[in-house]
């Protein structure tokens, strides 16, 4: 197990050079860097270049660049042979050079790669940071004038530990700048790599001695049989990494297939095992447990149940008490489990220890092999607290689920009999009941630190306030995921007041460098569009536009707040006016949105829960608007970022396998509707979630429930009729049909207000045709509240829907990006509803149901390549 993360993170460490540096590693190697510099020009200015020889600096800078290209993984780095070019050229060459040279050796090995493509360009500023090692020996030679190897070997010894000290304090300012890592945690990092310098420090001596001895450079060529000998064992290590990598891959890939089983077998035991999984990584993080164990909780916890496939369903779903010979056969499931992981080997066989005894209790008394104390591992442990806990707040065939607090008391009853101590103490911490900790036997004194931002108890928010944080956590975490020292742009109308000093709060608790507030009042706005001169409406200052080149320019974040604040405002309002007062500084913006971390999140307004919950009081509808967003945001999970990886990694399965298809049309049939979308050859299609050019992911929406791709604006006919309200500029419009014809809307129709949409499509050449495809499924929580809430971030998540305007070029093959959509804007109207039936048709004309009943058509007995022949009018489309 072991061995496997330690191939995990080796295999993200290639991974991290072959992207862009992120703005944060790019700022920490910039000083670095340039500290470095003047440094090795101090040096080299006070130490002089007597004796200097360009053939022979050049010799080993050449070599260096050789020892570069020659890379052994440890951990999460790397090491590489440069001690043996290294120690001989501190004889060789002035001594003041060392590390100028060392500096251009580097950097030529890089150019290979970055020839290649194998490391992004901008990790060429790494050879100067990374040479500070050099510095140490260089200004230790220097200050002692040792001018052969011979001279003193303790001077020797004390240039080596210069090494690794000037090195280490290198490490430690560069991961300190971006990655916060302890001081402990770097040692452990470097630990193996000093080991391996010093090892090759001798051998480096020895070839100084040769240097030395033939009064010239050329013993140096001897080293070149070993660097091939350490490229070909560092050839045979790389594949036995990539091999590690791939098995752990398997075995996470046949517990999450395991999982999978067992929720088809049995939903609630499915749904009880992920929740379960959540709650025992949360308990492992209170607790500081070791990467290692974590990772084994995880998979024990996601299995514990994997041997009710065997018992019988009428004993698991029984509505009452089991009798005596039922809950022997209950009681089997552990065993059960353990022999089915038995099978798979490998790790696995561990987890099935743990299957196997995570219903042994602290007393002994458990089943099935009366373990007690420390001898049931410790994981194990972990997984039946979190199992109990969980149970006892859910709501099973036979009983109601517990409040919280009486799980709590429970749990506390419980503990020194059914739970370890240990254990309970991290429980309670992560459900948010840290007073009870104090009532454990032998626990410790309760820590004053805080949970973790994104670590919610199980039972409802107790506050609309409540809430408010949690949202506002999320924004910064999850959505745009803000990294230290960005510049935070956070915006959003007057009512939603509330919620954004909460994002600016976490922003600045997040590392924020300042967070730029943006307040809108909608009524301003109102008399703006009423009352400018038509030469005003779309005016935008001068200073307004250097803002957001400056937040690109940073590579800053922004969070965007929604949901109105005066539901209606602007509904009198002439639609051209209406339309060229939003135009404003749309280009700019989407400039921005292409370098910066961005989200968009819903808050809740007295307004618009109003307007939603009209039978409700004021303070009751807000409430239960507040209610609603924190379900379909995932507030009321224990975990909500762990939930949202959970369903990203869902729509990122369903996105790859709509994109195996290579679908040249997509057909929607559905009340009113019948339009076939034609896609651009090659095309991908995508889950919700983006990256910088710096490598930093983030979500644009949340929530976000859609797999979406850019269809070929050149190929759509046909006639859609749009399912809830079209929302411009504040503006709904309802009861909208639309007619395509070679690609281009050709027909609008629907109330007076429509006009507005008619405004929209004449914008530009591209706004009268499509730039985006989403499909949406039935698991959508959004969807699943049957509301309509007149707000595109919620309702696009609730329903397919298609979009005028801009498209995604960076989904389309390159060669092929001209085809996708290039207006400047961008509108989604909503086009889904449970009758809608979604077809996609592939380059051979044969059909494959996507969507049926507002449920994906699974894929399993569909394999790629089969499908029914698509009529020969929807046919001729995809050729």
């Amino acid at each position: 197990m072991h061995a496997i993360r330690e191939a995990e993170r080796t295999r993200e460490s290639r991974e991290l050079q072959e992207r862009p540096m992120s703005f944060e590693i790019r700022r920490g190697e910039g000083l670095v860097g340039a500290n470095f510099i003047v440094a090795a020009l101090g040096l080299a200015l006070a130490g002089g270049v007597d004796g200097f020889s360009l053939s022979t600096a050049a010799l080993f800078v050449v070599a260096i660049a050789a020892a570069a290209n020659v890379r052994f993984d440890v951990g999460a780095g790397f090491t590489v042979p440069i001690q043996v070019i290294f120690v001989p050229m501190l004889f060789a060459v002035p001594v003041a050079l060392a590390p100028a040279l060392v500096a251009l050796g580097l950097a030529l090995g890089m150019a290979p790669k970055i020839a290649r493509g194998k490391v992004s360009p901008s990790w060429l500023m790494t050879a100067a940071g990374n040479s500070w090692f050099a510095v140490g020996p260089a200004l230790v030679l220097a200050l002692v004038h040792v001018h052969g190897p011979g001279d003193s070997w303790a001077i020797l010894i004390v240039a080596l530990a210069a090494q690794f000290a000037v090195d280490f304090i290198a490490a430690a300012v560069r991961d300190r700048l971006f990655d916060d890592m302890s001081l402990a945690e770097l040692l452990a990092e470097v630990r193996p790599i000093y080991a391996i310098d010093a090892a090759l420090a001798p051998l480096g001596l020895l070839v100084a001695f040769a240097i030395s001895w033939a009064g010239a450079v050329w013993p140096l060529l001897f080293v070149a049989p070993l660097f091939l000998m350490l490229r070909v064992f560092s050839y045979e290590r790389r594949e036995r990494i990539v091999q590690l990598a791939e098995l752990g891959d398997a075995y996470q890939g046949t517990a999450l297939l395991l999982g999978d089983v067992v929720e088809a077998d049995d939903s609630y035991t499915g749904e009880h095992s992920k929740s379960v999984v959540r709650l025992a990584l949360d308990v492992c993080d209170a607790l500081g447990i070791d990467a290692d164990t974590r990772r084994q909780v995880e998979f024990g916890a996601l299995l514990h149940d994997v041997g009710k496939i065997a018992v019988p369903k009428a004993i698991i779903n029984k509505p009452g008490k089991l009798d005596e010979r039922e809950w022997a056969i209950m009681r089997t499931h552990t065993i059960e489990g353990q022999r089915m992981l038995e099978k798979i080997g490998g790790f696995m066989r561990d987890i099935g220890l743990i299957v196997r005894a995570s219903h042994e209790r602290w007393d002994g008394s458990g089943y099935p092999d009366g373990l007690s104390g420390e001898a049931i591992p410790l994981e194990a442990r972990i997984v039946a607290a979190c199992d109990a806990f969980n149970a006892m707040t859910t709501t099973r065939s036979y009983r109601t689920a517990m409040s919280a607090r009486d799980a709590v008391a429970e749990v506390g009853r419980c503990t020194g009999t059914h739970f370890d101590p240990f254990v309970v103490e991290g429980l309670l911490r992560v459900v948010g009941a840290p007073e009870a900790i104090a009532e454990i036997p032998g626990a410790a004194e309760p820590s004053t630190a805080s949970t973790p931002a994104l670590q919610v108890s199980s039972c409802p928010p107790e506050s609309v306030a409540a809430t408010v944080q949690k949202m506002a956590q999320l924004a910064v975490d999850v959505g745009a995921n803000v990294r230290r020292g960005q510049l935070v742009e956070v915006s959003g109308e007057i009512g939603h007041l509330e919620m954004l000093r909460a994002i600016a709060e976490a922003a600045y608790a997040r590392g924020a460098n300042f967070v730029d507030l943006r307040i809108v009042d909608p009524v301003v706005q109102r008399v703006h569009v009423g009352a400018a001169p038509a030469r005003g409406l779309a005016y935008v200052p001068r200073w307004e536009l250097e803002r957001v080149r400056e937040l690109a320019a940073s590579a800053g974040a922004s969070i965007l707040v929604t949901g109105p604040s005066f539901p209606g405002i602007f509904d009198e309002l002439d639609p051209a006016r209406l339309i060229r007062a939003s135009q404003g500084a749309s280009a700019a913006w989407r400039d921005a949105a292409r370098v910066i971390n961005w989200t968009i999140v819903p808050a809740a307004t007295p307004g618009w829960a109003a307007r939603l919950r009209p039978e409700l009081s004021e303070d009751d509808a807000l409430s239960a608007l507040w209610a609603d967003l924190a379900h379909v945001c995932r507030l009321d999970e224990p975990d909500p970022g762990e939930a949202w990886r959970v369903r990203l990694e869902a729509l990122h399965r369903r996105a790859a396998w709509l994109s195996e298809l290579e679908l040249r049309a997509v057909l929607l049939q559905g009340p009113g509707t019948e339009l076939l979308i034609g896609l651009i050859d090659g095309v991908r299609w995508e889950r919700p979630q983006m990256r910088t050019p710096g490598g930093i992911a983030f979500l644009p929406n949340l929530p976000t429930e859609e797999v979406y791709t850019t269809p070929d604006p050149a190929r759509v006919d046909g006639h859609v009729s749009l399912t809830r309200p079209v929302v411009i500029g504040g503006r709904e419009i309802e009861d909208v049909a639309l007619r395509f014809a070679g690609g281009r809307v050709v027909e609008i129709t629907g109330p007076p207000g429509v006009e507005a949409l008619r405004e929209f499509v004449a914008r530009d050449v591209g706004t009268a045709r499509l730039g985006e495809l989403a499909l949406v499924d039935a698991e959508s929580r959004v969807a699943a509240l049957a509301t309509t809430f007149g707000d595109v971030l919620l309702d696009e998540n609730a329903a397919s829907h298609i979009a005028l305007g801009y498209g995604f070029a960076a989904l389309v093959p390159e060669g092929s990006q001209a085809a996708a959509n290039t207006s400047e804007h961008h509108l989604d109207v909503m086009v889904g509803c449970p009758e809608l039936r979604v077809t996609g048709i592939d380059r051979r004309g044969r059909e494959h149901p996507l969507l049926r009943d507002g449920s994906w058509a699974k894929p399993l007995a569909q394999e790629l390549g089969t499908g029914a022949p698509a009529p020969r009018a929807l046919a001729a489309l995809t050729r």
